[in-house]
């Protein structure tokens, strides 16, 4: 048989409770417990928490193979901890703040309060100011039990709104070749020209983790930055708001780079079917993608694709054999693509086959 030393009073917050199990014959081997249609366990320290009149059942097994029967104690849970309310409160706003308040408590939440700017409070869970300037937001909660949370403050701003317009929003460059991006800063509310401010130009080549890579100004409401590359990347602009406007920041901008190809370098003449190699220098010389050798064959006054090769890569040179199995005009092209660089090109290479 197995008794407990579970108290009829009320616990506050959690009950550890000792099961008691006895057997004059074979002797105990196993006691288990669980709460309500919960878990079962085994041992005889059993814990209970969750506010409320809870049921704590128990029983015991002995060295013989018998199984008690299940005796089960009401357990009375009191909770007298108060409620935690969080927000996702930030620091600043463009035009109207709208804070969420969210409580958490082990018995429920019956109240949530908010006091803005110290005025009189109200209820509710969410917060909408869109009066411009700083100000102050209290809030607290109440659970079931009556346990009442101590106000939590936190300050913040309205602003003025900007939108950060940026251009082009896809472009194609040569290896190292500038690139000029534009922003344009516009007052949200009314479309007016934000002229007079700085912009921050940050860059990343994952589309994910910006860092930052200079700062631009002007006198108008548009301005440029120069960039440049060596492969592909994702460019934003972040205006930094101040005591009157916002902090915004542009749409994402794609620059794609192309490697450089010199012009395969090989024998300008070569017999049909013979193989002989071309080989040329690809920027940046650590890129090891891969680069194909096209051949256009000359028919009917017009530059038709009859073979491709693939070149080997190393060092920043490409090399390839080349067989061409028509006699006539060709031109060879090396072309080189990857996850970092647009598809890119060569001049082409005349190679007279007779």
């Amino acid at each position: 048989m197995t008794s407990s030393d579970a108290l009829s009073a009320p616990y506050s917050n959690t009950a550890t409770i000792t099961l008691l199990p006895t057997d004059d014959l074979s002797g105990v081997v196993k006691t288990q417990w669980r709460v309500d249609s919960g878990q079962i366990f085994d041992g005889t320290r059993a814990v209970v928490t969750g506010a409320g009149v809870r049921t704590l059942t128990f029983w015991s097994l002995d060295a013989a193979g018998n199984q008690e029967s299940a005796r089960a104690v009401a357990v009375t849970i009191q909770d007298t901890v108060a409620p935690i309310t969080a927000s996702d409160a930030v620091a600043e706003y463009a035009e109207v703040a709208t804070v969420t308040l969210s409580p958490s408590d082990a018995s429920g939440i019956s109240h949530t309060y908010y006091r803005l700017d110290g005025g009189a409070p109200a209820e509710g869970r969410t917060v909408r100011v869109p009066a411009l300037g700083t100000h102050q937001l209290e809030f607290w909660s109440v659970d079931t039990q009556g346990n009442t949370e101590v106000p939590v403050m936190v300050v913040f701003s309205v602003k003025r709104g900007v939108t950060v317009s940026a251009s082009p929003l896809s472009v194609t460059a040569g290896y190292l070749a500038p690139v000029t991006l534009k922003a344009n800063l516009r007052v949200s509310a009314t479309g007016a020209g934000l002229s007079g401010r700085s912009v921050v130009v940050y860059r990343s080549y994952d589309g994910v983790r910006f860092t930052q890579v200079k700062t631009v100004s002007s006198s108008s409401a548009v301005l440029a930055a120069r960039v440049s590359g060596s492969r592909n990347a994702w460019y934003r602009f972040r205006y930094a708001g101040d005591a009157n406007y916002a902090a915004a920041w542009s749409p994402t901008l794609r620059v794609r780079v192309r490697a450089a190809l010199t012009t395969p370098s090989g024998p300008s003449s070569a017999r049909r079917s013979a193989w002989f190699w071309v080989s040329g220098a690809i920027r940046p010389s650590s890129d090891d993608g891969p680069v194909l050798i096209r051949c256009y064959h000359r028919e009917s006054g017009r530059w038709r694709l009859r073979k491709t090769f693939t070149a080997k890569v190393r060092s920043g040179r490409y090399q390839s054999g080349i067989a061409l199995p028509l006699a006539g005009a060709w031109q060879l092209r090396a072309y080189h693509s990857d996850a970092d660089h647009a598809v890119g090109s060569s001049a082409p290479k005349a190679v007279s086959v007779r």
